[in-house]
């Protein structure tokens, strides 16, 4: 199942165009690699990244997913373009979905989000998701906030986030002391497997 949806020799990128005029975005599914017949016993859990670099908080998101995944749920994980991790995401066993339409608002991601048991947007960049799927009833909306010193100017920039219904996530302490007056968050250590002997070998 995986297979066809991540391309369907009956229905190509260019037909897509053609018959769905009023969605001009680029939108890709990569779930080849997805085992038709596992089960998950856990819950499903949708991850938003800004990128799919091999920054940061792209790669702490890719250790969520594999937590997610280990522990019997099932992530997917969205991202408005392309980018290098989505192919160790793929070698983890994670859906990635490429939604050029992911900060634009549209409907049929918030139809999408609906499916999931709960929504992880990670960093202030995409705050627009926020907005968009905390008002979904019975979903757990998380925001992972990767940034710093920014956080006081970015989340006074954005009061209409609802407090009660978004749990927030710092990476340190001394993330969490910028964070507005009013505002109150769980702090998440980062920490990430040691690749040195990877990369040794490599070389």
């Amino acid at each position: 199942m995986g297979a066809y949806l991540s391309k369907d020799p009956n229905f190509t990128d260019s037909m897509k165009k053609v018959l769905y005029r009023d969605f001009r975005f680029d939108y890709k599914i990569f779930a080849s690699h997805i085992d038709a017949s596992a089960t998950y016993t856990g819950p499903d859990v949708l991850f938003v990244s800004h990128e799919l670099s091999l920054t940061g908080a792209p790669r702490m998101l890719l250790c969520a997913a594999v937590a997610v995944l280990r522990s019997g749920g099932f992530p997917v994980v969205v991202a408005p373009e392309d980018g290098p991790m989505r192919r160790e995401l793929e070698q983890a066993g994670v859906v990635v979905i490429v939604d050029e339409s992911l900060c634009e608002g549209h409907f049929l991601f918030e139809r999408f989000a609906r499916n999931f048991d709960a929504v992880v947007v990670n960093t202030m960049a995409v705050s627009a998701v926020v907005r968009q799927v905390e008002a979904i009833d019975d979903l757990d909306v998380i925001w992972w906030l990767h940034e710093g010193q920014a956080l006081q100017a970015a989340l006074e920039a954005e009061p209409g986030i609802d407090r009660t219904r978004v749990r927030l996530l710092c990476v340190s302490e001394y993330a969490r002391g910028y964070l507005p007056a009013d505002f109150r968050a769980d702090v998440l250590y980062n920490g990430i497997p040691d690749r040195s002997g990877e990369v040794q070998k490599s070389l």
